[in-house]
C-alpha cells in the first residue's frame, strides 16, 4: 500500500514539460490620415501679412517684421 502511495506521489509531483505558447500574428493595414492643407497667408488691407506653419509664425508689415521659429524670435524694424 505504501508503495502505491509513493508511486502516485512521484508521478503527480514529477516535472511536467511545458509547451511554449503559440504566437498569433494579426496584420492590419494602417489607415493614413488625409494630408492637412496649409492655409494661404492672410493679407490685410494695410499690408500686414501673417503666416502660421509647423515651424513657427511670421508677421510682417510695412515697417516691422517678426519671425518666431523654434523658440527664437527675430524682429526687424524697417525705416
Amino acid at each position: 500500500m505504501l508503495t502505491i502511495i509513493a508511486t502516485a506521489t512521484l508521478f503527480s509531483c514529477a516535472k511536467k514539460e511545458e509547451k511554449p505558447a503559440e504566437v498569433i500574428v494579426i496584420e492590419q493595414p494602417v489607415e493614413q490620415a488625409a494630408p492637412v492643407e496649409q492655409p494661404a497667408p492672410v493679407e490685410n488691407t494695410d499690408g500686414t501679412t501673417i503666416e502660421v506653419d509647423k515651424n513657427g509664425v511670421k508677421v510682417s508689415s510695412d515697417k516691422t517684421s517678426v519671425d518666431i521659429d523654434g523658440g527664437k524670435a527675430k524682429v526687424e524694424v524697417k525705416n
